[in-house]
């Protein structure tokens, strides 16, 4: 019996293929040439357009360890005194240090408001009148650049600032840890002199 054999194939031979050279694709893209060209300049141009109109912001870190600075007095007094492995006590010092107040007391030592350069230029609010509103709007811009991170086990706590002016950042972060160690200065200060009233009072 005679088989009928399609045209192009012999038995017992795969179909013939022809192989992809390293010379095809450069003969594809010699073809689309100022395709090409045109991509490549656009993205150049995109990339340059962006890094001339992006601002810079810089980022300082400062690092601080809370401890309970609990002494024999304060331990006598039971009202007062404060386990050092209270978890609610390291709670309560991460939001002090995120506090309005805390960002009142930095900006005023650092004189914020006299000699102010904004970030990402986003400046408080001065269009207002009320000059409550003012601080207001200037704590807020001082917060939303904050940035406060307690490092898991363990005490430290990373305070960062960001802001265009690499020194105005650097200066904020310290200003805001100095407050914080002496607001908790003073009020450990304050702790130790109602426990020795305390301790007074038993004696009499």
């Amino acid at each position: 019996m005679i088989q009928q054999m399609k045209p192009g194939l012999t038995s017992g031979h795969a179909p013939f293929s022809h192989e992809v050279h390293l010379t095809d694709y450069f003969n594809i893209i010699r073809k689309r040439k100022w395709t090409v060209i045109a991509f490549f300049l656009a993205v150049v141009c995109v990339v340059t357009v962006w890094s001339f109109s992006t601002t810079l912001v810089y980022k300082a870190t400062t690092q601080i360890m809370i401890e309970s600075q609990s002494s024999f007095i304060n331990k006598m007094a039971d009202a007062t005194y404060i386990d050092p492995k209270d978890h609610a006590h390291y709670q309560t010092q991460y939001r002090l240090l995120m506090s309005r107040s805390l960002a009142k007391k930095a900006i005023e030592d650092l004189g914020l408001r006299k000699n102010f350069r904004g970030n990402n230029g986003k400046t408080p609010d001065t269009s207002v009148s009320s000059e409550a509103h003012m601080e207001s709007s200037f704590v807020d811009w001082y917060l939303s650049n904050l940035q406060i991170v307690p490092i898991r086990e363990t005490k430290l706590v990373n305070i960062s600032f960001l802001s265009q002016s690499p020194e105005m950042a650097t200066r904020i972060a310290n200003a805001h840890a100095h407050a914080f160690i002496i607001r908790s200065a003073q009020f450990q200060h304050m702790i130790s002199e109602q426990a020795l009233d305390w301790l007074k009072t038993q004696v009499q």
